[in-house]
């Protein structure tokens, strides 16, 4: 399933049919729902800088943002507030956000979104796992995890039959879906 359509650079296009949209109208419809989901590949610069553009819109038209990030753990939690509140360096945060361990991907192309977030006094908020629950997830299942352990996390609602066929053709998984 080719989820792909060419458009002109600078615009916005409603990716199953490739219909070019209003930016401002899709700026505004953004703004009033309760999340939005920006893709990214984790080391395009270019990407990253997009994605600081939106949230700046979106901050414009709905001030009680908060943005979150898949690459913190919630343990580290603490260190992005501790950042948003001007306390810690840049260098302070990269290292006490221990970002070479849990992500590593080359700060400076996610600088920029960060600095913002601190600028504007946007939340930022570590939406990941610590990496060891995954595996153990994986091998034990969720149940087996005493709830101590689950890193404050709570089971996932199940995905709808929709979604989960959406999902599965997006991701090229063809005939799994059920």
């Amino acid at each position: 399933m080719a989820l792909h359509h060419p458009h002109p650079r600078a615009t916005w296009c409603d990716p199953a049919s490739g219909t070019i949209l209003d930016g401002r109208a899709l700026m505004q419809a953004m703004a009033g729902r309760q999340a939005v989901l920006l893709g990214e590949t984790h080391d395009v610069a270019e990407i990253h800088r997009w994605q600081m553009h939106v949230v700046a819109a979106l901050h414009q038209l709905q001030p009680r943002l908060a943005v979150g990030f898949e690459m913190f753990p919630r343990r580290l939690q603490p260190v992005l507030d501790r950042w948003v509140d001007g306390q810690l360096s840049t260098a302070a945060f990269l290292a006490q956000s221990e970002w070479e361990r849990v992500w590593g991907f080359p700060a400076e192309i996610y600088l920029p979104l960060f600095h913002f977030c601190r600028q504007a006094r946007v939340p930022m908020l570590a939406l990941n796992c610590h990496r060891p629950l995954v595996t153990r997830v994986g091998k034990e299942g969720w149940d087996a995890i005493p709830e101590a352990e689950r890193d404050g996390l709570t089971p996932a609602a199940p995905a709808t039959p929709a979604y989960r066929r959406w999902l599965f053709a997006l991701t090229g998984a063809g005939g799994r879906a059920r």
